[in-house]
């Protein structure tokens, strides 16, 4: 969206593309109307027939800025039609060609007049790189792309181009925020991705905040709620200036001077294990024994109160991972899978006998969490109670027994008296 201060770059970009061939213009007005699919088809004549149109000379063949604008506006047509990945292997070649110019059909190297896109070319590379890696979930790529962007529209003078890239590092930084934010060893970068974000969107909204409630109050909102997770709160954005207009709106999410106290571990503990039940609720079964195994990590077991707490979580993990791998009515043989995945149930179930072991049942019956019924379930559940679980030999075929605290052990026989005297075995 063009903002004030962008006449120039404009003109100039109108100008670049005047001098482009009559085909290149009717991918271009493909493209405007929203037609991809024959936009794509006109960009690819002009970059994939480039020879046929460039001038040859010293072994080398010129061809003009066109061809590798036309390659950029194909990225652009591949991105809005949702190839997100053709994207990135179009990326690929690009960076490429900036080190090693490729060669033509007939071996010529390829010379590339003013070698670099136009304005109109490097608009349509970053936006669709950036859209691209972000909806592959390659944030640090999809960054580095922003970063890009933002630094050559600064430098060409497009407010309103450096306004759109600021608001998109702004949702790719919240994005990777979260996710770090859900793994103990890795909040220390998701506050840092937050407050960058939460300057991003600043910075965006400093150009311009026409129509920010439709663009901008939903990625806000959220991170504001990655924020409050981590423990940031207005006091520490002193880049705000909260009299601008910029700083107006993120107000509205965010508090001048406002603090918050640190997480204790219970209650990070307590986030953990409630995000682990979204996302298996959700089907994100990976995120979800990611969060299980953060919130039992972290839990503390000072009082009777945190390892009753402590123990619902792991029995509550034990619970989900039979109920993932099928285990739940499971009897007889095991896989070697099955039966690893039982012995981790097993291990997180003693563990939660373990924690709650010497609390009485006056006490654990006055804590607002089911952990009575969970130790019932644990006592009741007969595949928990098996001794040892069966398998079929791979090597005999015969059916053998596998024991959970490890291989069965053989009990040693002790020499009789002849055998003391002797040296024999009775």
């Amino acid at each position: 969206m063009p903002v004030p201060g962008d006449e120039q770059f404009v003109k100039l970009t109108g100008e670049e593309m005047a001098q482009y061939s009559t085909e290149f213009w009717r991918g271009l007005r493909c493209l405007s109307i929203g037609d991809y699919q024959n936009a794509t088809s006109w960009f690819q004549k002009r970059w994939m027939n480039a020879e046929d149109n460039g001038r040859r000379g010293g072994g080398l063949l010129y061809v003009s800025r066109e061809w590798i604008d036309a390659y950029c506006g194909s990225m652009f047509c591949a991105m809005s039609l949702g190839s997100y990945e053709a994207v990135a292997q179009m990326d690929k070649k690009f960076t490429v060609w900036f080190v090693r110019p490729p060669t033509s059909r007939t071996g010529e190297e390829r010379v590339i007049g003013d070698y670099i896109p136009s304005r109109a070319g490097w608009c349509w590379y970053f936006d669709a790189t950036v859209t691209s890696y972000d909806h592959l979930d390659r944030f640090d790529e999809a960054i580095t792309q922003a970063d890009g962007a933002i630094a050559y529209f600064k430098k060409n003078s497009s407010p309103g181009n450096v306004c759109y890239h600021l608001s998109k590092k702004a949702s790719l930084l919240q994005q990777r925020a979260s996710a770090r934010s859900r793994a103990p060893n890795t909040q220390r970068e998701a506050r840092q991705d937050i407050v960058e974000a939460i300057r991003s969107m600043y910075e965006s909204l400093s150009i311009s905040t026409e129509g920010w409630e439709e663009d901008c109050a939903r990625p806000l909102t959220t991170m504001k709620q990655v924020a409050t997770r981590l423990g940031i709160f207005g006091s520490e954005l002193d880049f705000v200036d909260w009299s601008s207009d910029a700083g107006k709106v993120i107000g509205n999410f965010f508090t001048e001077g406002e603090k918050g106290e640190p997480k204790r571990p219970v209650d990070q503990a307590v986030d953990l294990f409630n995000q682990a039940c979204q996302a298996r609720d959700a089907k994100q079964y990976q995120l979800a024994e990611q969060l299980f195994e953060g919130s039992v990590r972290l839990a503390p077991e000072q009082t009777e109160h945190d390892r009753a707490l402590k123990g619902l979580f792991l029995y509550q993990y034990g619970v989900f991972l039979l109920h993932i791998n099928d285990l739940e009515s499971k009897r007889g043989a095991l896989s070697d899978k099955e039966f690893a995945v039982v012995h981790r149930i097993n291990d997180l179930w003693a563990e939660t006998r373990r924690l709650v072991e010497g609390i009485p049942v006056t006490t654990l019956k006055s804590f607002a969490f089911p952990i009575l019924g969970a130790l019932h379930a644990i006592k009741e559940d007969q595949l928990m109670r098996l001794a040892g679980h069966t398998r079929v030999n791979p090597t005999t075929g015969k059916l053998e027994m596998r024991h959970l605290a490890g291989n069965a052990s053989t009990p040693e026989r002790k020499p009789g008296l002849l055998g003391r005297l002797f040296g024999r075995k009775s």
